[in-house]
């Protein structure tokens, strides 16, 4: 966890995996807990969307860079 942000690492999973181990990781944190979420998995966007919606946690925001996509979301 930086600065009160907790980093969730998925770098080189693939689906379902990386949505299995973020899903376990935000169970483990209280509510409103800021994370970053580190992503290799290039439909990534789409299914973390999707993921938040259904579990009624707010995406802060996404930023593609040249090899991964950070995700910010709050639990």
């Amino acid at each position: 966890m930086t600065d009160g942000e907790a980093v969730i690492d998925v770098r080189g999973q693939t689906c379902p995996g990386y949505l299995l181990a973020i899903n376990c990781d935000v169970d483990a944190r209280p509510p409103g807990t800021p994370a970053r979420l580190l992503i290799t998995y290039p439909p990534c966007g789409d299914d973390v969307r999707a993921w938040c919606k259904a579990r009624g946690i707010v995406l802060l925001g996404m930023e593609a860079r040249a090899d991964m996509t950070v995700i910010r979301i709050r639990t």
